[in-house]
Order: structure tokens, then C-alpha cells, then sequence
């Protein structure tokens, strides 16, 4: 993992390409909380990597199929 000295800052200028360049770098997912004018948190957005989405799909796939019954 990159030590955190290494990491751009993040700002509302921050590209998307750039913040994937962050989650690569890191190895792990990347929470983004969004704050309301107010200071309070209205949603988040999480990045993730392309693996941890195939397993993600995987599971939900798996989730989904019918249970058999004996």
C-alpha cells in the first residue's frame, strides 16, 4: 500500500480517473461522503475494484438462484 504522503489530495476538483487511480494505488475501496450545506451527510459514493465488483456480482448471481427443495 502507498504511504498516505504519496496520495493526491482530494477536492471537488478531483477527477473520477483520478480518484480510480487512487483505489488502484491503494488496493482497497474508497468511501466519498457528500455533504449538504448544512455539513450533514446526504449520500456517498463507493469505489471499488474491478474484483471486488466481479465477486460482488458473483454473490449476487449466486443470491439469486432458486433454492432447490428436498
Amino acid at each position: 500500500m502507498s504511504d498516505d504522503n504519496d496520495l493526491p489530495e482530494i477536492s471537488e476538483h478531483t477527477t473520477i480517473n483520478e480518484l480510480a487511480d487512487i483505489v488502484r494505488r491503494l488496493d482497497q475501496s474508497l468511501t466519498l461522503r457528500i455533504y449538504d450545506e448544512g455539513n450533514q451527510v446526504f449520500g456517498a459514493i463507493r469505489l471499488i475494484s474491478a474484483e471486488d465488483l466481479d465477486q460482488m456480482d458473483r454473490l449476487h448471481k449466486f443470491k439469486s438462484l432458486p433454492m432447490l427443495s428436498h
